[in-house]
C-alpha cells in the first residue's frame, strides 16, 4: 500500500489523531550486542510531514545508540480508548536551538534544570517508515507506510 507523505496527507493526520492526547512513546534502540532496549519519552511535536520530536540529552546511552543504527520504534498505547500505535522509523540526533527553542516548555525543566540553553539538550526527530494502529476491540490492523518517494525516487 502506497501512503502519501505530502504534508497534511490524510495518513498523517491519522497518525495525529491515533496519538493524539497520549504523549508517551516507549522508544526502542538497538543496544550493544544486538539487544534491543525501550525507554519512556515524552513526545513533543508531530510535523505537517509526520515526523516526531523529542528532546534528549547528549550524554544519553539513547544517543549513541542511534548513533551506532538509526533504526527506531515507537509504541504509543491508551487503553481507555483502545487505542495503540506502533511506528518503525529512522532516528536523527541535532543540536538545533532554534527548534529547542520551539519546543521547550515548564515540562521539559524537569528533565534540564539548567533551561533550554543547556548545551546537552538535543532534538531527537523519528522520520516514520511504517506505521500500524488498531483503534478498538478486535479491529483488524491498519497500515501506514510512510515513504519518502521524493528521497528513494521508488514508490512502494
Amino acid at each position: 500500500m502506497f501512503i502519501d507523505p505530502a504534508p497534511h496527507s490524510e495518513d498523517v493526520k491519522q497518525l495525529n489523531q491515533m496519538i493524539h492526547g497520549n504523549r508517551i512513546a516507549m522508544l526502542t534502540t538497538t543496544g550493544s550486542e544486538w539487544a534491543l532496549r525501550s525507554r519512556p519519552m515524552f513526545t513533543q511535536e508531530v510535523d505537517a510531514r509526520g515526523n516526531l520530536y523529542f528532546l534528549t540529552s547528549a550524554d544519553s546511552a539513547l544517543v549513541g545508540e542511534i548513533l551506532a543504527n538509526a533504526a527506531v520504534h515507537l509504541t504509543y498505547a491508551d487503553p481507555g480508548s483502545q487505542r495503540y500505535v506502533a511506528i518503525n522509523g529512522t532516528a536523527l540526533v541535532t543540536h538545533d536551538q532554534a527548534r529547542i527553542d520551539e519546543m521547550w516548555s515548564p515540562a521539559a525543566k524537569a528533565w534540564f534544570p539548567d533551561g533550554k540553553e543547556d548545551p546537552q539538550i538535543r532534538v531527537l526527530t523519528v522520520e516514520p517508515q511504517r506505521a500500524e494502529y488498531w483503534d478498538a476491540p478486535s479491529a483488524p490492523v491498519r497500515l501506514l507506510q510512510f515513504v519518502k518517494a521524493i528521497a528513494t525516487g521508488r514508490q512502494q
